[in-house]
């Protein structure tokens, strides 16, 4: 990509960010949850439909995708709000244990390739935008509404700042076979401002923790969940890199598909509900 290409990118993705932005932070506030809910699962929907498309399933397989996505969460979460039952903390505690088996199938890529035939990795997709539905969702009707903007800031700053550092500074590569681009130079620098954002961030906002005045807390919390967003960043690509190709869609000028904007949030909001869960 030439400099001017490359110049070019960035405002477009400073433009959206600036429309996408202001208008998620309205629309978590005004909205009630039900309704809320109601329209990311749309929009985690086109991400399943995206993720088929990397997995290079057929019909059949697609439409099994979407009977998981349509079912597993919701049903979850209904049992959860009306009959009381709590099957939600089984599976954002899975959700904890399948990020560990992805960073093992990043670091030991291309040869954990042989793990994630087609099939596989479509119902991976399906497991991942479910359980990221299900703790939005789970956040918001728990009034945790600072606390998503709290990892909308940390995973942001994160992604922000790594660019920049990468660009500025990056020489050695993070995940060459995975990401080629990034650079461990640029993923310290998105950590580091992660936390010092994340820190002053939870210290200011009224939050659902016990920890509001904890620095300690915020500054390990913001370590974690930049972390986190990096490695959902990567497995992400290693799923476009099985399928070769380069965004996951189209719905975002400058910044890709569904996908290639929350990546970041698949690992991250699940485990914040589950660590809502366990310290509220």
């Amino acid at each position: 990509m030439s400099a001017k290409q490359a110049t070019s990118n960035l405002r477009l993705r400073v433009l959206t960010a600036l429309i996408a932005l202001p208008l998620t932070l309205v629309l978590l506030f005004v909205l009630p949850t039900l309704l809320l809910a109601g329209l990311v699962f749309v929009l985690l929907g086109v991400g399943l439909v995206e993720w088929g498309r990397l997995s290079e399933t057929g019909i059949y397989m697609t439409a099994l995708l979407w009977l998981i996505y349509g079912l597993l969460a919701p049903a979850l979460f209904g049992l959860h709000s009306a009959a009381g039952v709590d099957l939600t903390l089984p599976l954002l505690s899975l959700c904890a244990v399948f990020w560990c088996a992805a960073l093992f199938m990043v670091v030991r890529f291309p040869a954990s390739a042989r793990l994630l035939p087609p099939p596989v990795r479509a119902v991976i997709g399906a497991f991942l935008l479910s359980s990221a539905w299900l703790g939005f969702t789970l956040l918001k009707a728990n009034s945790g509404e600072w606390l998503i903007v709290w990892l909308f800031i940390v995973v942001w700053i994160a992604d922000s700042a790594a660019y920049f550092g990468g660009r500025a500074w990056g020489k050695t590569k993070l995940a060459p076979e995975v990401s080629p681009g990034k650079t461990i130079e640029g993923a310290l620098t998105g950590i580091l401002s992660a936390v010092v954002v994340g820190a002053v961030a939870g210290l200011s906002m009224p939050v659902l923790f016990n920890f509001e005045n904890d620095l300690l807390f915020w500054i390990l919390a913001s370590i974690g969940f930049a972390l986190l967003s990096i490695l959902g960043d990567l497995f992400t690509s290693l799923v476009k890199r099985l399928a070769d190709a380069k965004d996951s869609g189209g719905l975002f000028p400058g910044h890709g598909g569904v996908l290639d904007r929350l990546d970041s949030l698949l690992p991250t909001v699940p485990l914040l509900a589950l660590l809502a869960q366990l310290t509220g």
